[in-house]
């Protein structure tokens, strides 16, 4: 819907219900079955500010065209959005902070929690009590939060050296799990670094040298060292030696 009305393709309500009954979905049913649920959708991209709505006409925001452009889900945009208008007012936010705030969202499929993971689980929690971007004591996105929390240490592993045998074995998972989760962290890292160029510049580069770490799978010791390395097949292992 979004990328509707930042693309011109949908201007107003008429043209909204025009496209909606254009669908796949509209010619297996009736089209005014879904229409409550558009309009939630446009009421959020209303309030979340990546739409405006002047005398009945939809105009996308800054905001909405960049989160258009990006590719990412409206509600991951919005998330991270606010968790970096709340890094504002912490003095030094933890690297797994950071991590946690982008694992939460839409686009990253999250790592199921296990009654194994509860002890180093609870006491990441606790460790980094305080300085959080989401709310950890939210009821109703408490198990959301964990599994984010879990999915973000994984990738934290990653940019700390970890090797991949021990990260397989504390998570569960295989290679090609890491490389999802990698891969998909420095999308949505990608789009935090866009995002705070609007909301928030002081979080900029702290945003961009964990995306180069998590591209490169290093310590941020590494980091001057990226750049000369970059184009390598494997970043990690060429810059360690």
């Amino acid at each position: 819907l979004l990328a509707s009305i930042a693309t011109g393709f949908v201007r107003d309500q008429e043209e909204l219900e025009n496209f909606i009954g254009s669908t796949f979905y509209s010619f297996q049913g009736e089209a005014w079955t879904i229409m409550h649920f558009v309009d939630e959708v446009k009421d959020f991209l209303v309030i979340e500010d990546l739409v405006e709505c002047k005398d009945e006409t939809f105009i996308p925001t800054r905001f909405g065209r960049l989160v258009s452009n990006l590719y990412l889900d409206p509600l991951s945009a919005s998330r991270m959005r606010h968790a970096m208008e709340r890094a504002v007012d912490i003095e030094t936010v933890p690297t797994i902070s950071f991590l946690q705030a982008i694992c939460q969202t839409p686009d990253m499929h999250l790592l199921y929690l296990r009654k194994s993971d509860n002890d180093w689980v609870y006491g990441l929690l606790e460790e980094n009590d305080g300085f959080w971007l989401n709310d950890p004591y939210d009821k109703s996105n408490s198990y959301e939060f964990l599994a984010a929390l879990k999915t973000s240490a994984l990738i934290n592993d990653w940019i700390e050296e970890r090797s991949e045998d021990s990260i397989c074995k504390k998570f569960g998972i295989g290679p090609g799990d890491i490389r999802n989760k990698v891969d998909t962290a420095s999308w949505l890292l990608h789009g935090a670094v866009e995002l705070s160029r609007i909301f928030c510049p002081g979080t900029t580069s702290n945003l961009q040298e964990l995306r180069a770490r998590v591209d490169s799978g290093i310590r941020r010791e590494l980091l001057p060292l990226v750049c000369l390395l970059y184009t390598s097949p494997s970043p990690r292992d060429r810059t360690r030696s």
